[in-house]
């Protein structure tokens, strides 16, 4: 009896099925590690378009259980160049397969050792349960370093990670000192290696000679607390104004040290484990004080202050670290009486020094070989100064300071260099009021540091202001009132300025704030 039309493509896969079993039978005997021949059974199917249709899905799972048994695939891949992958364990004798990932388990977490499992071709979901269809085989991947996966219902869909840390969004907080640390310290200056490696420094005493005598403070901020580091105590009495860290290893304090009536300069350097002093020039016969410090990398370093030889006017100091000692460095003369207050740079050949020349602003830039004065905003009929400056690149530096008016008030000053020139960005001023130090982490994103009122004594408070590319904000301290903020440094998101506080009996305490998470 014929068989009927509707039923031919049952006939023709049911022929399929056994010639491949009947192969794979064949090529597991002889322990082949190929199919060979089955390109010809597939070709056969899909030359039968109904019975491709019908028996599509069967086929790939006959053919999958085919490339198990001989322990190879149908197309034989090329061997991977990498270590070979961990082997998946039978679960029972003769012939057993691995038992697959049921799609829609969670993957294993990227911290386990064991390899994380993927089911390749079509979901076991097509396979219904208590058939003898052969189970396909999981591909054994090595784990990648990501986060939790999350199953997703239905295949062909992206996993994504469990959970997604929110965006960090830095506060203001104030992060205590301890004051029995430093008894009358104040901080000028602070520099960070790390979120857990920060250095301030500053003085410590208010007397001029005996136990109560001014000497140099270094505070470190280890990720939780600060405490006092040991320092050094040269001379009859000395203060820290500068500091800059590099590395974790390595960290540059500069100030000056007073014997005699001379002052000199000092600067000091971290080890990883101590303090210890190092020898500088001193190239004026009265005066000689380091106020600000920058390293580009732990090779080398800036050091900026004035000199005098006390017959002429001060004169602006640039000392240099060329890997094995302290030497001066030519600057531009002036016949004016001229201060560098601060420096900084974005990178060994574009470094900035700002400061003071006569009652003008005063500017200028390292280019790798020589040191030029850069016209830089003032007017003649004002006394103005810059004792902060922060350069992001050769295009993007920004300066801060203030100025102060016919009538004795104080006024903050901000100013941009674009590559080209200076131009000055006027803060708001909330009266009677000094910018000492600015930092300018990213792009329209300028914070600036000082104090308002009354010069930061009892009645004075801190001052933090910040450029958000179109226009300026005060914002309100965290710490009590009474602060005076000095130095600022920002690093990985994080900004810290330190100063001090003054209480009702004119005694000073350190003080730090900082913008983190």
């Amino acid at each position: 009896m014929p068989t009927p039309r509707h039923a031919r493509p049952v006939a023709g896969l049911a022929r399929l099925v056994r010639r491949v079993i009947e192969r794979i039978h064949q090529v597991a005997a002889s322990g082949a590690t190929r199919v060979p021949g089955l390109s010809g059974v597939i070709l056969m199917a899909q030359n039968h378009p109904a019975l491709f249709r019908i028996g599509g899905a069967v086929i790939v799972l006959v053919t999958a259980a085919a490339a198990v048994l001989v322990g190879g695939s149908v197309s034989s891949p090329p061997k991977a160049t990498t270590a070979e992958p961990p082997r998946v364990t039978a679960q029972s004798s003769a012939t057993a397969l691995p038992t697959p990932v049921p799609f829609g388990s969670p993957s294993l977490a990227a911290s386990s050792p064991s390899p994380v499992l993927t089911t390749p071709g079509p979901s076991p979901s097509h396979v219904r349960p208590g058939t003898s269809s052969p189970t396909i085989a999981p591909t054994v991947i090595a784990p990648t370093v990501t986060s939790q996966i999350t199953p997703h219902p239905t295949s062909g869909q992206t996993q994504q990670p469990t959970h997604v840390p929110p965006a960090c969004v830095p506060v203001w907080r104030n992060d205590s000192v301890p004051a029995s640390s430093a008894p009358g310290g104040t901080l000028a200056a602070v520099a960070s290696a790390a979120h857990d490696d920060v250095w301030a420094v500053g003085t410590t005493g208010n007397g001029t000679s005996g136990p109560d005598a001014s000497h140099g403070l270094a505070e470190h901020w280890n990720g939780r607390t600060w405490s006092a580091i040991a320092t050094p105590r040269p001379d009859s009495r000395s203060k820290l104004l500068g500091v800059t860290a590099p590395s974790r290893t390595l960290a540059w304090a500069v100030g000056v040290s007073v014997l005699d009536g001379h002052y000199q300069t000092l600067i000091l350097r971290w080890d990883g484990t101590r303090w210890t002093r190092t020898s500088s020039p001193n190239p004026g016969t009265r005066i000689n004080y380091l106020v600000s410090v920058w390293a580009p990398n732990p090779q080398e370093a800036w050091a900026v202050g004035y000199t005098s030889t006390g017959s002429g006017p001060l004169k602006g100091l640039v000392l240099h670290w060329n890997g094995t000692d302290w030497v001066p460095v030519h600057i531009p003369d002036t016949t004016e009486r001229a201060l560098l207050l601060g420096i900084h740079g974005s990178g060994p050949s574009d470094v900035w020094a700002v400061g003071r020349l006569g009652n003008r602003t005063l500017s200028e830039h390292w280019n790798g070989t020589t040191w030029s004065i850069v016209a830089s905003p003032g007017d003649p009929g004002t006394t103005m100064n810059l004792t902060g400056v922060w350069a992001r690149s050769s295009t993007d530096v920004w300066a801060a300071g203030g100025y102060v008016d016919g009538a004795g008030q104080s006024h903050p000053l901000a100013a941009h260099f674009n590559g080209t020139a200076w131009s000055t960005n006027v803060p708001p001023d909330p009266g009677d009021s000094s910018v000492f130090s600015v930092v300018a982490p990213a792009d329209r994103d300028v914070w600036l540091f000082g104090v308002r009122g009354n010069t930061g004594e009892a009645t004075g408070s801190q001052l933090i202001q910040h450029w958000n590319g179109s226009s300026w904000s005060t914002l309100t301290s965290p710490s009590t009132p009474g602060g005076f903020l000095r130095g600022a440094t920002a690093r990985a998101g994080e900004i810290w300025a330190v100063g001090w506080r003054t209480d009702p009996n004119s005694t000073h305490a350190p003080l730090s704030n900082s913008h983190r998470c």
